[in-house]
């Protein structure tokens, strides 16, 4: 059973998850979860991110082995770099608008990672992104997207299909 002792916050930043829960509900208020803060916690196999945060720090789920599923709220703006990389179990991301960047490599050697829901406001994805999710088959890439860093799709060898809007400019 989680309690308030599993987190250590600074201000509205959740600064280190130290529990042993597989399913980890995140308290209300929470605005950042910061750098590193589940790195490899690999019991976590499902969060509930608070409508409170607007930001997924640098690796801040990497190697969380046992996420299989995450559902990112509509008030994050920003996927830091790495935040979910390495999270081999991961097949399923739903991104809510509301997030504007992709960070670089922020999903990436997410093996298992199959299907992504892009919002249309995404206006960046970071180099790297979803690199080696080597079973991920299709994505639809929104009109808001100006910009794709190099290799944001390297090693993605079951893509079957991939729609780049014209408003990519890089």
């Amino acid at each position: 059973m989680m309690n308030k002792q599993d987190f250590k916050i600074a201000g509205t930043v959740l600064v280190k998850y130290t529990g042993k829960d597989s399913e980890v509900i995140i308290p209300q208020g929470i605005t950042e979860i910061g750098e590193e803060a589940f790195m490899t916690c690999s019991r976590v196999q499902s969060v509930v991110i608070p409508n409170s945060v607007v930001k997924i720090g640098k690796r801040a789920f990497w190697l969380c082995t046992g996420i299989k599923s995450v559902d990112i709220p509509r008030s994050v703006v920003e996927l830091g770099a790495e935040a979910f990389g390495f999270c081999t179990r991961l097949e399923f991301v739903v991104l809510h608008d509301g997030v504007r960047v992709i960070g670089h490599a922020a999903f990436e050697f997410c093996s298992e990672l199959r299907y992504v829901i892009m919002p249309h406001s995404v206006e960046k994805i970071g180099v790297g992104a979803f690199a080696e999710c080597e079973k991920l088959t299709s994505i639809e890439i929104p009109e808001s997207v100006t910009v794709i860093e190099n290799g944001a799709f390297t090693g993605c060898n079951a893509l079957e299909s991939v729609y780049i809007p014209g408003s990519v400019k890089k």
